[in-house]
């Protein structure tokens, strides 16, 4: 009865720029995703989230069922459909993992996730790590990597696979001209603070959309980026606060003009620089509200913050996806 851990991540710079091959910083955080597989001689499998039975599969129905996510996904690339309905539930998404792990019997599929869903945390990706490495705790690395993106695809459109890389090898990496570069221990001063400022109306396949609509791949803004997250790596080595804040600062301005900080996020950032410290999104942000996901606030002295963004604790993980027992 395997049971299988994965981290989050946290994109500290680059997000957005990433799904174009530029640089791009992340680490590993805490709480994580778990899924523990239970087989048994039956040729069906139960799916349970945190302690709750979502459905019983056939499991000679699988790989119908992945056909046709697949063939949606088709469409979506032919720009036939939208990014939310190649999957149609959350639920199929955990099926579309569950048919490319392949499992060779039935058994009771036990998934829990403590990361907040839909925010920039790389909760999918955890999950599906999770859930892959307890049904296939044989897979190589490679292996395991190319069929959580696959799920990844299904789920954002356009998946860089840095998600999955950092929450699969834990620590910090730093993703330049396409290869990952492990920083195995990020510091972080203890300015640095993570809110929850709430889910965004709208998905990251979307807010995916909305930029590579905006600012396609030739677009100069991207240049802009480029420099970013190799400086941000510099300054966290050096423990450079004063060189972290401005880097904080023009990164949130780029996500500004691509889209991604909706006005009412905007004017709360402008708060707080106005205080001395700094502020960014750090996943896919949002369109429209004011609820953006995760935001990373460096600066010891802040405005009152909205009360319903909520505090989370910043624990760097050099754990990356792993079988406990």
């Amino acid at each position: 009865m395997p049971t299988a851990s994965s981290p989050g991540k946290l994109i500290l710079s680059g997000e957005h720029a990433v799904v174009h091959g530029l640089p791009a910083l992340a680490c590993a955080v805490t709480p994580e995703a778990r899924a523990t597989w239970s087989p048994h001689e039956q040729s069906s499998f139960e799916l349970d989230w945190s302690g709750q039975a979502l459905s019983r599969i056939d499991l000679d129905s699988l790989p119908k069922r992945l056909e046709e996510i697949q063939q949606r996904y088709q469409a979506f690339l032919k720009q036939e459909l939208d990014i939310r309905e190649v999957l149609r539930d959350d639920q199929e998404l955990l099926i579309a993992a569950t048919a490319l792990a392949g499992p060779g019997s039935g058994g009771r599929l036990s998934l829990e996730c403590a990361l907040p869903t839909g925010s920039g945390l790389g909760s999918s990706a955890a999950v599906i790590l999770a859930l892959l490495k307890s049904l296939r705790p044989e897979l190589s690395p490679v292996e395991l990597f190319e069929r959580a993106l696959q799920a990844e695809h299904f789920q954002h459109g356009h998946s860089s696979g840095l998600d999955v890389a950092v929450s699969q090898q834990g620590g910090a990496l730093l993703r330049m001209d396409g290869k990952d570069l492990i920083q195995a221990e990020l510091p972080f001063p203890s300015t640095l603070q993570l809110f929850h400022s709430g889910r965004p109306a709208e998905s990251t396949g979307e807010c995916v959309a909305a930029v590579a609509h905006q600012a396609p791949a030739t677009h100069p803004i991207w240049e802009e980026f480029r420099p970013l997250p190799e400086a941000m790596l510099r300054c966290f080595l050096k423990k450079d606060q004063r060189g972290l804040r401005d880097v904080f600062r023009e990164n949130h301005r780029l996500l500004t003009r691509i889209g991604v900080c909706p006005p009412a996020l905007q004017e709360i950032i402008r708060d707080i620089e106005a205080c001395g410290a700094a502020a960014k999104l750090c996943g896919a942000g949002a369109l429209t509200g004011n609820q953006g996901g995760v935001v990373l606030v460096l600066g010891e002295e802040l405005p009152p913050l909205p009360t319903h963004w909520q505090p989370l604790p910043l624990e760097p993980s050099p754990f990356g996806t792993r079988v406990l027992d």
